[in-house]
């Protein structure tokens, strides 16, 4: 296979929390591009927009399309499925934009195995301030926010020895993050 072809592909990726949808939500203001939409059987969240943020479907029509392998890669995570197409991969690979897909760490890792060509730009923060986020998402429970907190903590510690770039996303610098991220694109 011609991994050639993946290199205008950048996933976006870091622990929850970090920022990675306020990211994507901002990158067209500094930057065209082609974005991935997942699927998941997830409910859709505050502010979300469907077929934009995600494709939301039933447990039932994902099972369908995993039993009939639509899906080029999916994982189980907090009891639901997230998953991409191989028709939305393949949709993005012709794209002539670069393409964006915001993903979550461990599946960026087995997509960057697939398709070396591929871009992983990690997203790191404080961790206070993925702990506000966290709870701004409406994690309440302070187990479950230090478990993330935990798993932040080791996905933090593990990227720059795994991912292609590391950038800082904090709220005194957004905006330099933003761009940093745009210049990796556009040098691409």
């Amino acid at each position: 296979m011609d991994h050639s072809k993946f290199k205008n592909i950048y996933l976006i990726t870091g622990p929850q929390g970090v920022g990675k949808k306020e990211i994507v939500a901002k990158l067209p203001s500094l930057i065209k591009f082609h974005q991935i939409i997942p699927t998941t059987t997830r409910p859709k969240e505050k502010g979300e927009i469907p077929d934009k943020n995600f494709h939301f479907i039933s447990w039932q029509d994902f099972q369908k399309q995993l039993d009939n392998k639509k899906f080029l890669t999916c994982f189980f995570s907090q009891g639901n499925h997230f998953g991409v197409t191989q028709k939305e991969f393949d949709k993005a690979a012709q794209s002539k934009l670069p393409v964006i897909w915001n993903i979550n760490y461990d599946q960026a890792l087995n997509i960057k195995n697939q398709f070396p060509g591929t871009t992983i730009i990690f997203i790191t923060a404080p961790l206070t301030e993925i702990r506000k986020r966290l709870i701004t998402q409406g994690i309440i429970s302070e187990n479950i926010v230090n478990k993330k907190l935990l798993d932040a903590k080791k996905e933090i510690d593990l990227a720059p020895a795994q991912t292609d770039h590391l950038i800082v996303f904090n709220q005194q610098e957004q905006a330099k993050a933003l761009s940093q991220i745009a210049e990796i694109i556009r040098k691409n």
